[in-house]
């Protein structure tokens, strides 16, 4: 009886540590459709456990005179907390999506310069740390 008892603990530990585990993939149809008029070119996955103080950092190569938009999508908000900062190659600050406490789904930048850009994103405000973020261009 005791044996029985511990493998159905474990059987419980084992499905329940399944799924709190983050599935970004999962979330990546939804946030590719955020991206409207943009083509679709990558996503990334924010997923809490790749964190760094609550911080992911993604890098990219933008092309000169291409707008990008940058989303995220937890799967429960249709604008989840989660700050969105797109930095130069000298990780100088171009946008963010907070402004004045208000997070917007996205980022749209018109690029000057080629170059490699990074989107960094902050979880540490976000109700649902497992996200998706998709990153889309226009010319």
């Amino acid at each position: 009886m005791k044996g029985l008892l511990l493998n159905f603990i474990l059987v419980l530990t084992i499905t329940f540590s399944v799924n709190a585990q983050c599935n970004p993939d999962a979330l990546a149809p939804a946030c590719n459709s955020k991206l409207g008029a943009f083509t679709f070119i990558k996503n990334y996955k924010i997923d809490p456990s790749k964190a760094v103080n609550n911080v992911l950092e993604f890098s990219y190569v933008f092309s000169k005179d291409t707008q990008y938009f940058v989303s995220v999508c937890d799967g429960k908000n249709d604008n989840p907390k989660m700050e969105i900062t797109l930095m130069d190659s000298n990780k100088k600050v171009l946008a963010t999506n907070l402004e004045k406490g208000t997070y917007y789904p996205g980022i749209a930048y018109k690029c000057s310069t080629t170059g490699i850009y990074y989107m960094v994103y902050n979880i540490s405000a976000a109700s649902e740390k497992c996200a998706v973020s998709a990153l889309g261009f226009k010319k």
